[in-house]
């Protein structure tokens, strides 16, 4: 049985969690020491490891604190690496992966992909528990047809739902800003979303999480209704992420 724990998703910060009998793995450490701390005991006896999809902070803001209770090996990009060790962190246990390749530890497998942000380096990750397969998705200003390809027969989904397209464009943020959350190196809409499970839905999939929804440029309304259409056309079961709210389930 794997466990998911989701500490935090959006913009505040970013992390989640898959447990299993063994391993502990992370993905992103966007949290504060107060959120990570009560998982200190629960995990002494499992080995712990951690995937950074990028060098943004909303991702990185616990990290040093992580690395002060977990001995665990950390996973990331190169270019990640290389800006982590120039911000002073310790990179001796820092493993570098690379897109594209299949990774595989103690019982579980790790495919990292390309996806399109504007940071040094940006993952999304599928993981593979016993052909049981949990993808993440988010930080994308798009889903390439890679993408969709990897992502398709995914058993539970992660998937970025950032904006309401009219709620940006008419919203208060800066013009610069929108077109940065706009353009194919931000961030993923939630009609793009919708687009995306469209494209790769097959019968496999149980559960979408729609993920790093914006409290300014999205509403949970709307995510409702969303996630209503998303289990009527696809006959799955659909949520989605509120941030700095803890969400977990078992599978």
């Amino acid at each position: 049985m794997l466990e998911i724990d989701v500490l935090a998703s959006g913009s505040s910060g970013n992390c989640y969690m898959i447990t299993d009998d063994r391993s502990a793995v992370f993905v992103d450490v966007g949290v504060n020491k107060k959120n990570l701390h009560c998982y200190q005991n629960k995990l002494q006896n499992k080995k712990v490891s951690l995937f950074l999809s990028h060098e943004h902070v909303d991702h990185i803001k616990g990290l040093k604190y992580f690395q002060s209770i977990f001995d665990g090996d950390i996973f990331c990009g190169f270019d990640t690496a290389k800006y982590l060790y120039k911000l002073g962190y310790d990179t001796d246990n820092i493993k570098i992966i690379e897109p594209d390749h299949l990774f595989d530890f103690n019982g579980w497998q790790v495919y990292p992909f390309r996806l399109s942000h504007d940071s040094a380096d940006i993952f999304g990750f599928k993981f593979n528990f016993d052909n049981f397969l949990i993808s993440f998705v988010t930080d994308t200003g798009e889903v390439s047809r890679n993408i969709s390809e990897i992502i398709t027969g995914s058993d539970i989904l992660f998937l970025e739902a950032n904006y309401e397209e009219e709620m940006l464009v008419n919203g208060k943020y800066p013009q610069h800003l929108k077109k940065r959350i706009l353009s194919k190196k931000g961030h993923l809409s939630n009609k793009d979303a919708i687009k995306t499970l469209h494209e790769i839905y097959d019968s496999r999939l149980k559960k979408i999480l729609f993920s790093h929804i914006s409290e300014e440029n999205n509403s949970y309304e709307l995510m409702e209704k969303y996630c209503k259409y998303c289990e009527k056309t696809f006959k799955v079961e659909a949520t989605y992420l509120r941030q700095k709210t803890h969400y977990s389930f078992k599978v």
